[in-house]
């Protein structure tokens, strides 16, 4: 796990620093994609189990820095950003490598959580980074056809009636923390 928080931060740095561009980095996505899966989306052991800085702070320019609180999965959400955003620009732009990317690296699968099998602190962390993916997606595609279509997998991911109090709890966060995003963004909150 150490090796591929290590692994995670210096992809980050290369970008930042060396200008490694992320744009045909489709290997080194998808390689890391079959490791976050295998885990059902959590944390790597040891790593705090919450939401992100850049949505905790509601800050979208955290986006862009690497911070020492930042989990794995946060860091591997700043690099689709990154791939996102053309050398030379401020703000994404949606082209069909970023859309296949943004299909496969956000979860749409729910999380088993339920009154009778509550989760754990850690495993929470599945809940946190799906939500956390969820407003990247949104962030790189602010589209109001993309928005319902996010906002649509967020529903799924648990069946709120049936969870726990901490469960419950942690969707009420990524509602709030969806909500104040879309605000920032100036898109609807109809949904």
């Amino acid at each position: 796990d150490g090796y591929i928080r290590n692994l995670l931060s210096r992809c980050f740095q290369l970008n930042q620093k060396w200008q490694w561009q992320l744009h045909d980095a489709t290997s080194v996505f998808g390689r890391l994609l079959e490791i976050f899966k295998t885990r059902g989306f959590g944390n790597l052991y040891g790593e705090e189990s919450d939401f992100p800085c850049f949505l905790r702070r509601n800050n979208l320019a955290l986006l862009s820095r690497l911070t020492s609180t930042d989990t794995a999965y946060s860091i591997f959400l700043k690099l689709i950003v990154k791939a996102a955003i053309p050398p030379g620009e401020a703000s994404p732009r949606i082209t069909p490598k970023i859309k296949k990317l943004l299909a496969l690296g956000i979860p749409i699968g729910s999380v088993p959580f339920t009154k009778a099998t509550p989760p754990t602190a850690e495993d929470l962390s599945m809940l946190y980074n799906r939500f956390s993916a969820v407003a990247v997606a949104i962030y790189i595609e602010p589209s109001t056809n993309n928005v319902k279509t996010r906002l649509a997998h967020a529903r799924r991911y648990v069946s709120y009636k049936d969870t726990d109090g901490e469960t419950r709890r942690a969707c009420i966060r990524g509602v709030m923390q969806l909500s104040i995003m879309l605000q920032h963004l100036h898109l609807p909150l109809d949904d």
